[in-house]
């Protein structure tokens, strides 16, 4: 079974948005579902068109987003479209915006409907509505709340005054006192709070029917059926006009799941999801998580941020990261966090016993690596590889695994500098005494054990730099040697004796996930790096075209297959017009 297939099997039967990502993790698609079971299964399960069948056969990987209702999916589809821009979604215009109601700030205020979401109407905003039922929504907050109808207000009376719907301040004294229980019931509604209302309109129903008037009574019970469809919180949408994050986690045992809810001007853009193996207490793990996020990862830091722990901790985040922590304990942001932990729990549900099957397995390979080349500790293994074609582009690559997991912000690419280099020995050695050097020259720590992807010359090579800055007998080293068919099968030790590799063990199938990573590392950078090198080569021939303008292409364009793939007007935008057609007539032949 696939990652995805398994990823597929966990998905809630919720309302939400998912988000199919590619092989390089990039969103190529967003939609939204009633139930997120039930949507992605469809994508495979049923008989596609062939746009839909083009979009399948690049998906690899998914995430999704819980939200309450049907409206919040649609706004938050469109939230997230508009910031990922994927290329299969047909994205909606700017000027396509949802509708809001207002309620205006006037002596006598009135109920807008409007897409002004600049706000530049005086009032109190609710929305925005994405529910097909929007315009429906605006005539029953008219109807129920009996506030003026008018643009102006005329000399007399009017029919929403005789059925009821207005206060009419043309004809009577109303001050801003009368109009507040209104408000008030207003704004409940939108927050959700309806129950008060319902049980007016049951009253002015039962009552209808004791006068027999039947006709009335089912108005107000159609009335009641409407309330109940029309009262949708919408919490995870919008979060007043801030810049600001939400966070909400979930623990079980020593496995950490986080959501981190992340909103630009009100709106929910994106979720980013941490998910770990700690060995501290609960408190420290969520301090410490949050505090790497915000310090290394986040692009943006929000205003505020909302995440409910002990307060003393939310103090020292705040003056370390210059960010207000706030644990919210009601209203609006405490209804986000709630979504915020549903998601985080949904995380941990779908996450944990792969989480638990592959920490017993890490940690069963990594004692069994200990055992078998007799170190004490193999928390931080670092593991080069090189890579390069005819000694052209040569490049290596470094790794690391922080106690069995990939830390790919610790990951390291190395251009060979040395061009009278010519074997992989040499590649080795060269890139050993570098790192190694600038570690030792920056006071940092040294990785428990190094490993390279290679046999006894490899070894032979990292020993000799480690020997040279005097750290040989300090960190073990040991390399991963292929048999004549090419296949990992055994391990050389500092003393360049071997050791068999049993195929069937766990520690053989994590030194090969190790190899593997490596290696797509290495040969990932190797070949931009030669797709660049090419680039250069292929355009120094063409006259007329500079070092300037050949770095302004490889900016624009990256490689030669893109600028084939390029028009003359889309080069002409890089280069003068008749180069332009030179660089197309030339990657013709």
């Amino acid at each position: 079974m696939t990652d995805l297939e398994k990823k597929l099997k966990s998905v809630p039967k919720l309302p939400g948005c998912y988000l199919w990502k590619d092989k390089n993790g990039v969103i190529i698609y967003i939609g939204k579902a009633k139930n997120l079971y039930n949507r992605t299964h469809q994508y495979f399960n049923s008989k596609k068109d062939p746009k839909t069948f083009k979009l399948v056969q690049e998906i690899y990987d998914l995430d999704y987003v819980i939200v309450n209702n049907e409206n919040e999916s649609l706004l938050l589809e469109n939230n997230l479209i508009g910031k990922y821009k994927p290329k299969y979604n047909i994205l909606l215009r700017e000027s396509n915006t949802f509708p809001y109601i207002v309620v205006t700030k006037e002596e006598h205020p009135r109920i807008l409907y409007s897409h002004d979401n600049k706000r530049k109407i005086r009032g109190t905003y609710y929305g925005p509505f994405a529910t097909t039922k929007k315009y429906e929504l605006y005539n029953f907050i008219n109807r129920i709340f009996p506030l003026r109808k008018c643009r102006t207000l005329p000399n007399q009376k009017c029919i929403y005054y005789d059925i009821g719907q207005c206060l009419g301040p043309c004809i009577n004294k109303i001050t801003k006192n009368d109009y507040e229980p209104y408000l008030k019931r207003i704004n409940d509604f939108f927050s959700g709070k309806y129950h008060e209302l319902d049980e007016s309109l049951k009253k002015e129903e039962l009552s209808s029917a004791e006068k027999l008037n039947f006709e009335m009574s089912k108005e107000y019970f159609d009335l009641r059926n409407s309330l109940k469809s029309f009262s949708l919180k919408q919490d995870i949408i919008s979060s007043k006009n801030n810049d600001e994050d939400v966070i909400g986690f979930a623990i079980k045992e020593n496995i950490i799941a986080i959501v981190i809810f992340k909103y630009a001007n009100g709106f929910l853009i994106s979720k980013y999801d941490i998910f770990t193996v700690f060995y501290l207490s609960s408190d420290e793990i969520v301090e410490s998580l949050v505090f790497d996020y915000y310090s290394n990862l986040a692009i943006e830091k929000p205003k505020n941020v909302y995440l409910s722990l002990d307060n003393s901790i939310l103090n020292n985040l705040s003056l370390s990261l210059k960010i207000n922590f706030i644990n919210p304990t009601k209203g609006s942001k405490k209804d986000i966090m709630l979504t915020a932990l549903t998601n985080a729990n949904e995380l941990m549900k779908s996450k944990y016993l792969t989480a638990v099957s592959n920490l017993s397995r890490e940690s069963n390979a990594l004692q069994q690596l200990q055992d078998l080349i007799g170190v004490d500790s193999t928390y931080i293994i670092e593991m080069f590889d090189n890579s390069n074609i005819f000694n052209d582009d040569k490049v290596s690559a470094m790794v690391v695994y922080e106690n069995g997991k990939k830390n790919k912000n610790l990951y390291r690419k190395f251009n060979i500098k040395n061009l009278e280099s010519n074997s992989d020995y040499e590649y080795m050695e060269e890139v050993i005494f570098r790192r190694y050097k600038l570690v030792i020259d920056s006071k940092n720590s040294l990785p428990n054990l190094i490993i390279v992807d290679g046999g006894k010359p490899q070894v032979s090579a990292a020993l000799k730099s480690l020997k040279k800055l005097h750290i040989d007998s300090v960190v073990p080293v040991i390399g991963l040697a292929k048999d004549d068919k090419h296949k990992t099968d055994r391990i050389v030790k500092s003393d360049l004796t071997e050791i068999k590799l049993d195929k069937t063990s766990e520690l053989y199938f994590f030194l090969l996930n190790m190899q593997d990573e490596v290696h797509r590392f290495a040969i990932t950078f190797h070949r931009s790096k030669r797709s660049k090198s090419l680039f250069k080569t292929t355009l120094n021939e063409i006259n007329n075209l500079g070092k300037k303008r050949i770095e302004k292409l490889l900016l624009k364009f990256e490689t030669i297959e893109k600028i084939k793939e390029a028009s003359v007007d889309e080069l002409s935008q890089v280069v003068p017009r008749k180069i332009a057609i030179e660089i197309k007539n030339k990657l013709k032949i």
